[in-house]
């Protein structure tokens, strides 16, 4: 396991899913959100670490990152990355558009630096089956 896994295993999840993580009762994006979604940093939290304690703790908190497996560690800024990829997540409100959203989003990353490039491979793979 990698920063990569954890970083595509975040971008995949968050697609597959369909939809943005929103909590009614924050009103906010969730790292776990109404129906059981999951943001993007949720991906990578299991559900037995997983406190309601969490919400609105940014991702680089020793709090929230403590509770993200060590093997998703391997890269100094894997948090920022992370916490990137997660802004991705969050910007994407269109419910009937959020898939597209945020593949634009996560594309807009990469390209300004903030990602890394094999970001990508978890969108070009899920376009290739689509």
């Amino acid at each position: 396991m990698s920063t990569k896994d954890g970083l595509l295993k975040s971008i995949r999840g968050v697609i597959a899913q369909g939809q943005r993580s929103f909590s009614k009762e924050h009103g906010m994006c969730a790292y776990r959100g109404d129906n059981g979604l999951k943001c993007a940093v949720g991906q990578l939290i299991e559900d037995s670490c997983y406190s309601e304690g969490f919400e609105g703790v940014q991702v680089e908190s020793c709090r929230i990152s403590t509770f993200i497996s060590d093997t998703y560690k391997t890269e100094e800024n894997w948090a920022r990355s992370l916490a990137h990829i997660q802004q991705a997540h969050d910007s994407a409100d269109h419910p009937e558009r959020f898939v597209a959203m945020f593949k634009r989003n996560i594309k807009e990353k990469v390209e300004g630096g903030f990602i890394p490039q094999y970001c990508l491979e978890a969108i070009e793979i899920q376009e290739q089956v689509a």
